[in-house]
């Protein structure tokens, strides 16, 4: 046989090339070492393009080729393969395994992945709403930012009595929109919608007829304009006074009402539930306890909500068609952790 190289690289065992082949992008050599006689065949390095002729990479190189990263390595074992080791995205950049990219204006993802041992590439729609290249899912919220100009400078403004001249004035308060609160929402499983659900003041971000206390002493109310963006506006703090019977009480007010169970709080003019009370307890909205009587009790946003399977004793019905005088156009069923107010729940 032709003798092709002689390699000294472990001078106690030279040995010459009697063949060198490619199978599978890896490079075979049969040698013979001079010293014992004897012949093997050594495993050398990888071709990328399968061809006897073809570019050599020694252990540890790599390579881009067909959209991936290819690598030879070599295990634990002295088994050496060529495998791809990363993904490569359309702009030419290199993807490690569990990263993505979003393309197409954010319409598609492009994930990189390892799928029984091997590495590939994944191209899938995205789902949700788009906007300043961020992908927004269902339910998920974002600001855009306006910027005011000239022509539409956004102020928040309130009038006042002139002590000596006994007339009202409006006085501008420091502008303090600087943006709509989004919200990503697919009505009925359909197509996703970039939904207008309020206003950024200042650091707060404040829902449509909701308010918020931006500095001590102002309270400011988002608003919805008839052309159908949003404003702010100062209100003074009884306007978030709540009416319960007779009484009315303040913004923040903390109340327990025994005969619903239940503690209540006055939220930016609105009742809303708190918790349920029994006894000395209080229960999370959403949360089901057992009671002594073998009864469980649901502490739900709207009506406390008993469930019992065994007959509870002294029990008398007073009506017999309860659900007939209930209007279910007006019933709104909700999740129990749904923030509503109590108001809405009575309605």
């Amino acid at each position: 046989a032709q003798t092709l190289e002689i390699f000294s690289k472990n001078i106690s065992m030279p040995y010459v090339v009697k063949k060198s082949w490619v199978d599978n992008f890896i490079r075979f050599n049969h040698v013979l070492e001079t010293k014992s006689l004897r012949t093997r065949i050594v495993a050398i390095g990888c071709v990328p393009s399968n061809q006897p002729d073809g570019r050599s990479l020694s252990i540890g190189e790599s390579t881009r080729q067909h959209e991936f990263v290819f690598g030879c390595q070599q295990d634990a074992h002295g088994v050496i393969s060529y495998d791809a080791t990363a993904c490569i995205d359309p702009l030419g950049n290199e993807m490690k395994v569990g990263e993505s990219r979003r393309l197409s204006n954010g319409t598609v993802v492009l994930h990189c992945t390892i799928s029984n041992g091997v590495v590939k590439k994944v191209i899938e729609k995205a789902s949700g709403c788009f906007f300043n290249d961020t992908l927004y899912g269902e339910d998920e919220t974002w600001i855009e930012p306006i910027q005011p100009s000239l022509e539409d400078q956004v102020f928040m403004f309130r009038e006042t009595n002139r002590p000596k001249l006994g007339r009202r004035q409006a006085v501008i308060v420091e502008p303090k929109l600087r943006g709509r609160l989004m919200q990503c929402f697919r009505p009925h499983y359909n197509f996703f919608e970039s939904q207008l659900i309020g206003c950024v003041v200042g650091k707060f971000g404040i829902r449509i007829d909701e308010y918020a206390q931006i500095e001590p002493g102002i309270y400011v109310k988002c608003v919805e304009r008839e052309s159908g963006g949003v404003g702010v506006k100062v209100v003074d703090r009884d306007d978030l006074s709540c009416r319960m019977g007779n009484a009315t009480v303040p913004e923040g007010y903390v109340w327990v009402d025994t005969l619903r169970g239940a503690e209540f709080t006055c939220s930016s003019g609105n009742i809303v539930k708190k918790s349920c009370v029994l006894g000395s307890e209080r229960i999370p909205l959403g949360k089901e306890v057992r009671l002594k009587n073998e009864c469980v009790f649901v502490c739900h946003p709207g009506t406390n909500m008993y469930m019992c399977d065994k007959v509870i004793h002294k029990s008398e019905v007073i009506d017999e068609d309860l659900e007939q005088k209930i209007d279910k156009s007006k019933i709104r069923w909700g999740s129990f952790g749904a923030k509503r107010t109590f108001n809405e729940i009575l309605q």
